[in-house]
């Protein structure tokens, strides 16, 4: 360099803020090239700015594939774990979503299944219950076993209503033969002679068995009901009992005697005594007799009537008294205090025998035809004689 450049170089011009040395070779940079270079180097840095900006979209979109360790030179392709990422990538969003869509449908088949084998092992028993009943089945029973069966199955029940003696206690000894022939047969006592008949009518009851044919009538007359009988069973005589006297041969002037103050006893009861030789009737009154057609009382008997039920308990106040035989049966007067009955060939005997009743129209039923079979039978007719000492009489 001559001396005249050096001295150009050393010379700083006006608009030159820092001077600075330079060697031959260096080039002087101005403000101006310092601007450039400013501007240059803020272009760059924005360039890698949004480079940078690029490269951080791209990972968030793709999976960050980490480095890999450097390839040995013994590397083996057969080994397995090299090909092993270092570190995990993480699933995309749209994978999660199936994942999770995948593990919904194997939850939800799941129970489908779980709800099919449910109900196929509720088959599997029930169908295990069904054919055990069918083995624990009885075997057929004959035909004559299934006859029975089926009658036992239909039973049908029969109210009778009656007098508790003796009317209850024979319709008592044919319960077990009607309880064969499919008929329950129960018995309602009764201890008046109105009641039975009214719910006879009504329908409380299917028959009763307490009364005679004249006093049937007479109720039906008097209610305008419709009963009828089916079968005579047995005649209950009147007989006369000893009270405060003992014999009838010795009956005292002006003694008392108890009757019956309904119609058909009192009339019963007043042939009784004229067929002891006590009183005397006019002729031909018969069975509607009272004390007024009495023609002649030698004895001067006095009449004291009452209800035949009640009858009983005045043997205490009178001579004699002349008793139904069901009353002094349910009173348990002593039998050896009966003086004289009626005959069982007498009229009285065929008239007011005591009969079963049914309401009108019911008399070919089924169960009442089996009661009166029943009741008809020898063995009853032995049981009337060998249960009542001629208290009561059988008419069939």
């Amino acid at each position: 360099m001559s001396e005249l450049e050096k001295e150009g170089a050393d010379v700083v011009a006006e608009d030159v803020d820092v001077l600075v040395p330079v060697e031959d070779d260096a080039v002087v940079v101005t403000d101006a090239d310092d601007a450039a270079a400013a501007d240059a180097d803020d272009a760059v840095a924005e360039d890698a700015a949004a480079d940078d900006a690029v490269a951080d979209d791209a990972a968030a979109e793709k999976p960050v594939v980490a480095a890999s360790a450097p390839i040995p030179a013994d590397f083996d392709d057969e080994d397995d774990e090299l090909d092993k990422p270092l570190i995990k990538a993480p699933a995309p969003e749209h994978k999660k979503k199936e994942e999770g869509d995948a593990r919904k449908d194997a939850v939800k088949w799941f129970n489908y299944l779980w709800i099919l084998g449910a109900l196929l092992l509720l088959g599997g028993l029930f169908l295990g219950l069904t054919q055990c009943k069918k083995a624990e089945a009885p075997a057929p029973v004959e035909e004559t076993e299934t006859a029975a069966v089926e009658a036992t199955a239909e039973t049908v029940t029969l109210k009778v209503g009656a007098s508790p003696a003796p009317h209850a206690e024979i319709l008592g000894e044919v319960i077990d033969q009607l309880a064969a022939e499919g008929i329950d047969l129960k018995i309602i006592e009764y201890s008046d002679y109105v009641v039975p008949n009214t719910a006879l009518d009504s329908g409380e009851i299917d028959a009763n068995f307490f009364q005679h044919v004249p006093y049937l009538d007479d109720f039906n007359a008097e209610n305008g009901t419709n009963l009828v009988p089916v079968l005579a069973v047995h005649f209950e005589p009147l007989t006369i009992y000893a009270g405060k006297s003992a014999s009838l041969d010795d009956i005292a002037k002006g003694a008392k005697i108890a009757i019956p103050n309904d119609t058909t006893n009192e009339a019963r009861a007043l042939l009784l005594l004229e067929a002891q030789g006590l009183i005397k009737l006019k002729e031909g009154v018969g069975i509607a007799a009272t004390p007024a057609d009495v023609i002649d009382n030698p004895h001067d008997i006095q009449f004291v009537e009452a209800e035949a039920a009640a009858l009983p308990r005045l043997l205490e106040d009178a001579d004699f008294a002349v008793i139904n035989g069901n009353f002094a049966l349910s009173a348990g007067v002593d039998s050896k205090l009966a003086l004289a009955s009626e005959d069982a060939a007498s009229e009285a005997a065929n008239t007011y025998a005591n009969v079963v009743v049914v309401k009108a129209g019911n008399e070919n039923n089924p169960a009442i035809q089996k009661l009166v079979a029943a009741l008809k039978s020898d063995a009853i007719r032995t049981f009337i004689k060998d249960s009542y000492g001629g208290a009561v009489v059988p008419v069939f």
